[in-house]
């Protein structure tokens, strides 16, 4: 029996990221030739927006956030918890506000280890609750940062010499804006 597509979704929409293709497969007894059709379905779906797909070739709903994601910590609220938004948010809507418990602190570490600007691999509890909460797995480096540097031309074409010493490797500019003048002070 080959699934339409509504088949499809309350499986995906009962065990959101993970069921693979060959999952999928397995559930509906599809075998041989007819995994061609399943395929394309599931092409089809993740194109027409029912279905994302995810770096680990996993299926959930399109409206549905995933189980664990990246916070990032935006502020403190009026009743002391700690509010988060995704690192990463693609949807067209406002990205979802999370209340990020650390958990347990242990004995000897000195005080809570997140705070504003931090970021953290969160399992989501339950994502159509409000509000939303995220416990906290694992706490991660800030992320990308910006630094400055001088803009300068040199024989082979532009570079970015970095100010900071500490930051030692000269940035090979491919494109820049044609109004740049040598020396610029720049962020990158």
């Amino acid at each position: 029996m080959f699934p339409n597509r509504e088949q499809i979704l309350d499986a995906v929409r009962e065990e959101p990221d993970r069921l693979a293709r060959r999952e999928i497969a397995r559930l509906f007894g599809i075998k041989g030739d007819d995994r061609r059709g399943l395929r394309k379905l599931l092409r089809d779906m993740v194109e027409d927006g029912a279905l994302i797909l995810s770096k680990k070739k996993t299926y959930r709903l399109a409206d549905t956030l995933p189980r664990v994601m990246v916070l990032k910590i935006t502020h403190i609220d009026d009743m002391g918890d700690m509010r988060g938004v995704p690192d990463r948010w693609e949807g067209d809507s406002e990205p979802p506000d999370f209340i990020v418990h650390e958990g347990k602190v242990s004995k000897s570490s000195k005080g809570p280890s997140l705070g504003v600007g931090s970021r953290a691999l969160c399992r989501v509890k339950d994502a159509d609750a409000r509000p939303r909460i995220a416990q906290v797995l694992k706490r991660l480096s800030r992320g990308p940062s910006r630094h400055m540097g001088l803009l300068t031309k040199d024989g082979r074409g532009w570079i970015i010499k970095p100010i900071d010493k500490r930051q030692r490797d000269e940035l090979r500019v491919k494109m820049i804006p044609k109004d740049a003048k040598d020396r610029t002070l720049v962020l990158y």
